[in-house]
């Protein structure tokens, strides 16, 4: 404190006042012992007869004895990151001072240089896939330094591997809705998250046919429809947890057909010794796993159908079919009764004798 004049009795003594508070007696210099938190001081001269000068001009002191408290988040505190280059989200609180800075490290022990302090920064982790931590530390405007604060997250940069196709195998004969079945893919840091199929009748997977099915997590695959017959060519891919997608694998061919895997044996029924129907055993079924038997004689024609294609007889009135020669198709249909008949059928004369009929073949 400047020592003021007085012309008269001279300066007895000082006084001061904090925060606009009763004024004390104070000598120079004046050391007080302060909690934090903020003040304002000043000072004023008091001679020898009593008489009071005027006060000084107010200072402002802020006591900040706590460092800075906060936080750092990696992505948004996404689990996994794909690349080396992510975001820091920061927040940081300081009561007394205010946050003035702040500084990086990839392993807690070497530091950037001190920065503004900010609330988002770009950031570069270690390379190399596996765990990473970002550690951050925080500076007030008395100087003081935080505790490191960290946040982790899995870089994983690595596509997951094509799957490896299992069935059907290559150019096989299927039905018409096939199940399709693969291996699982191998992802080693952050594991596999799903497939994508793709099913098409074109090698380049880009015709108007193309059958794209995401987000299956098992590792096989039915279609919901009925696929159309010809030669189709399917393959998959993995999407593993850090959202990297991966190869697709080697396609494959299949040959769908509406009476793949038919077979069994198809018999003459007999009333006695009179001929009055037939009845299949064995595997005879369409894709929708619904067999159908049409039947029918020259002359006259009759046709008839059984859904589950063990047993065919025709109705109560209808003609011998003794000294006829029976013409018999199986053939197949969806599970939709009004729609078309399959035009690939297979099919076998029939005659009263022998009994057995043999093998159907397509």
């Amino acid at each position: 404190m400047e020592q003021p004049g007085d012309t008269g009795c001279g300066v007895s003594y000082y006084e001061a006042s904090v925060n606009d508070g009763a004024p004390f007696t104070v000598s120079s210099p004046y050391h007080p012992t302060w909690t934090e938190g903020t003040y304002t001081f000043k000072v004023r001269a008091v001679d020898g007869v009593g008489l009071q000068g005027g006060w000084s001009n107010v200072i402002t002191i802020r006591i900040d004895i706590t460092p800075p408290s906060g936080s750092i988040s990696i992505n948004a505190g996404a689990t996994y990151a794909t690349s080396t280059s992510v975001t820091l989200a920061l927040s940081a609180t300081d009561a007394a001072s205010g946050v003035a800075q702040m500084r990086f490290s990839n392993d807690g022990s070497s530091w950037t240089n001190w920065e503004s302090y900010a609330m988002a920064r770009s950031w570069t982790l270690a390379s190399g896939d596996g765990t990473k931590t970002v550690y951050v530390q925080f500076k007030d405007n008395a100087d003081l330094i935080s505790s490191s604060y960290s946040d982790t997250i899995v870089l994983d940069t690595a596509f997951p591997s094509p799957p490896t196709l299992l069935s059907p195998p290559n150019a096989a004969n299927v039905s018409r809705r096939p199940t399709f079945v693969w291996s699982p893919a191998i992802d080693a840091t952050s594991g596999i998250s799903s497939y994508t199929f793709q099913l098409d009748t074109s090698l380049l997977f880009n015709s108007s046919k193309l059958i794209i099915v995401a987000g299956i997590i098992t590792t096989y695959y039915t279609p919901d429809q009925l696929l159309e017959e010809g030669t189709w060519y399917w393959r998959v891919c993995a999407t593993d947890n850090a959202g990297n997608v991966g190869p697709y694998s080697t396609p494959l061919s299949i040959n769908v057909s509406p009476l793949t895997g038919l077979g069994g044996d198809i018999q003459t029924v007999f009333a006695g010794t009179d001929p009055v129907g037939f009845m299949t055993t064995g595997n005879i079924y369409d894709d929708s796993g619904i067999g159908f038997i049409i039947g029918h004689r020259a002359p006259p024609k009759l046709f008839f159908t059984k859904t589950d294609a063990t047993y065919v007889n025709p109705t109560t009135g209808v003609p011998t079919w003794s000294g006829y020669t029976h013409l018999v198709t199986v053939g197949g249909r969806n599970a939709n009764p009004t729609t078309r008949y399959d035009e690939r059928k297979i099919s076998k004369p029939l005659r009263d004798h022998p009994k057995d009929f043999g093998n159907l073949v397509s």
